[in-house]
């Protein structure tokens, strides 16, 4: 399973779904993996890591750089502060 999934998150693979992969890192002595990805819309993303949810859970959660944070005086989204 591990390497099914391991290959699921392949840069070609990855760009073939519509998701560009800027960071991935699993936690040390957990079962935890943490991806930063960007996507066209977050139901992509959530169809793109649908095998990982045979695993385990799967979270998707939208975020910002810091700097668009600070620009726009706010943690809330720019969707939500319009």
């Amino acid at each position: 399973m591990g390497g099914m999934l391991l290959s699921h998150l392949s840069a070609d693979n990855a760009t073939a779904n519509g998701i560009d992969i800027r960071a991935e890192a699993v936690v040390d002595n957990a079962h935890t993996l943490y991806l930063i990805v960007e996507a066209d819309t977050r139901e992509r993303v959530e169809r793109f890591l649908a095998p990982f949810a045979q695993v385990g859970n799967v979270e998707v959660l939208p975020a910002s750089p810091c700097e668009a944070v600070v620009a726009r005086g706010s943690c809330a989204s720019a969707s939500a502060s319009a």
